[in-house]
């Protein structure tokens, strides 16, 4: 999935507008493409039982209607059928459709990337000016979080500005350019607000983390 979202091409552009965009200011982007934002183990035990309950019923209509076609351990088998059928989906990207909430979806999108800000260094910014561009493919969810610094600056709308244009650009079919357009933006606002100085460094790798 990840292979496919974006080519090395891509990669290696969006790379080079990072590079681009801190040379000119004090500010640190990390763009990161993780495959899902949470294990979601306990979305296996709620498949497992939705599927146990399915068969169950299933099995009970059989032996009401067609009595004599399944022996007992027949029908205990279809019922064990159905927790394993149940687990599977429910583990599989499908069973997040299906037994995740929105909201539960939204949190564990936004708390992966509030881990990955601080992972990744950067909440420890000179300036407090780093900015993590967090793109979550399974649950087909994008979040931008930004430093003290920058954002007090921005503000909140100009982040949803951005997560929109990278959000529908991946509706498109057109991810890079969507990153690629955000990042030269927020180049802007950082050269506005925070232009390089003198004595600048480079305190992260301009590189596109996939994970």
């Amino acid at each position: 999935m990840r292979k496919n979202f974006i080519s090395e091409q891509e990669k290696k552009a969006i790379e080079d507008a990072v590079a681009e965009a801190e040379a000119k200011s004090s500010g640190e982007i990390v763009p990161m493409i993780v495959s899902r934002s949470s294990r979601y183990d306990w979305l296996g035990t709620r498949g497992a039982f939705t599927g146990w309950m399915a068969f169950f019923l299933i099995g009970l209509w059989l032996h009401f209607y067609l009595p004599f076609a399944f022996e007992y351990w027949e029908t205990q088998g279809l019922q064990l059928l159905g927790l394993f059928l149940g687990w599977m989906v429910g583990r599989s990207r499908l069973g997040v459709k299906l037994f995740a909430a929105k909201e539960v979806l939204a949190e564990e999108v936004s708390q992966a990337a509030h881990v990955a800000f601080l992972e990744h260094g950067l909440v420890n910014t000179r300036d407090r000016t780093g900015i993590l561009i967090f793109i979550s493919l399974m649950e087909r969810r994008v979040q931008i979080l930004a430093d003290k610094g920058i954002h007090e600056k921005v503000g909140q709308d100009f982040w949803h500005e951005e997560t929109g244009r990278i959000v529908e650009s991946i509706r498109r079919g057109q991810a890079a350019q969507g990153m690629l357009e955000a990042i030269r933006n927020i180049g802007l606002k950082l050269e506005a607000h925070f232009p390089r100085k003198v004595d600048d460094k480079n305190e992260l790798p301009n590189r596109l983390i996939v994970d």
